[in-house]
């Protein structure tokens, strides 16, 4: 391991205590060398130790060593057997074997299993390395049990493949997903993304559980890029919306210049989330100075489209509630409530930007109209 002289552990070997010669073929065996598979042999079928034999199936296994393949061979397929676990695991090294049809028949079978041979043959297929044995892996992460499941968020930080990248987020926003699920892929997505990259936290704050990391909204507040931030918006779980999307929303419009830019890119957007907050920030822009102030007022025509649209659609629930049935009241309320905050927003931008005079008469009568409204 230290790549040191082998010297000392070789003539171990010869030790007259049989635990001090395991020790040194363990130590060659994880090192690459095969001094001492003789001795990892015989500790596997004859220590009575149950956790040298552990130790003893996992370096042969490390050391990927042809001879060994027989007996791993005979404990993965023995169902029941104490070391089937470890074997499972073990095989998965011998990748270059012969055999390695055999072996990836023998873990793609386990691995869809459901018990605790199906995840240390998971972690096998891991080592083997396949696209096809990848491909088990993920399609395992979204049918199989907890146990199972759990495993596979743990594993992807190691799948090159994008869709293993996207199985994870796929896990972290789960709607109804379990914690321990959810914080393991998490901490696989960070190490695929690494440690200053924001891409984590984007996915972070959709997902039901919260503060997956502690720093994330932090880390948004600062470096979060204004157009990401308002489509991760919409997305954010409602359990979470008093702990990102309010703070969210805070962070852009106080970021310093305006996004106006941005703002005007999603003000059309179907969310009605995004919508609203973009409407804020074009409102607030038109009463800057400068480059800010220019660029928000250009967008009168943008805003003043998405106040007629709103408008219509609103006007339209109003209509259907004069003569909706009682059963039908509760639900067309509800929809008028989730179009209300933006078109309130919509239309006070469109006062600030001087625009869209038709959609301000229009929601002025709206009220006159019906008292609903």
């Amino acid at each position: 391991h230290r790549e040191g002289n082998a010297d000392v552990l070789i003539e171990l070997l010869k030790h007259p205590d049989v635990t001090t010669q395991f020790n040194a073929a363990e130590g060659l065996a994880l090192a690459g060398r095969s001094d001492g598979i003789s001795v990892l042999l015989v500790a596997v079928e004859s220590f009575e130790d149950f956790y040298l034999r552990q130790r003893a199936v996992k370096a042969l296994g490390e050391l990927a060593d042809e001879r060994a393949l027989d007996l791993l061979l005979k404990l993965v397929t023995e169902e029941g057997h104490a070391l089937q676990d470890d074997a499972a695991e073990a095989i998965g090294h011998l990748k270059d074997s012969e055999r390695a049809d055999k072996i990836f028949e023998i873990l793609s079978k386990l691995a869809r299993g459901d018990g605790s041979a199906a995840e240390r043959a998971l972690v096998g297929l891991r080592w083997f390395g396949s696209h096809e044995g990848w491909a088990i892996i993920r399609e395992r992460g979204k049918t199989g049990p907890w146990g199972v499941r759990y495993a596979v968020a743990e594993l992807l930080r190691h799948d090159i493949d994008p869709a293993g990248r996207e199985l994870l987020i796929e896990l972290i926003t789960d709607k109804d997903g379990d914690w321990d699920i959810v914080e393991t892929a998490s901490r696989s997505l960070r190490a695929i993304d690494g440690p200053e990259s924001l891409e984590p936290d984007y996915v972070f704050v959709q997902s039901s559980i919260s503060d997956v990391e502690e720093d994330t909204l932090e880390r948004l507040r600062k470096r979060g890029e204004p157009g990401r931030l308002l489509q991760v918006l919409p997305k954010i779980h409602q359990y979470n919306q008093q702990l990102y999307f309010e703070p969210l929303v805070t962070t852009l419009l106080s970021r310093e210049p305006l996004p106006v830019k941005e703002a005007a890119e999603v003000i059309g957007d179907p969310s009605e989330k995004v919508v609203e907050v973009a409407a804020q920030i074009l409102g607030h822009g038109a009463s800057r100075e400068g480059k800010v102030a220019k660029e928000a007022k250009k967008q009168g025509k943008a805003v003043a489209k998405a106040t007629a649209s709103i408008l219509e659609s609103f006007g339209q629930l109003v209509k259907e509630l004069d003569e909706a049935d009682a059963d039908r009241v509760y639900e067309l309320q509800t929809k008028l409530d989730v179009l209300r905050a933006p078109l309130e927003r919509l239309i006070w931008a469109c006062g600030r930007l001087e625009a869209g005079e038709d959609s301000l008469l229009t929601a002025a009568s709206l009220g006159d109209e019906n008292p609903r409204a």
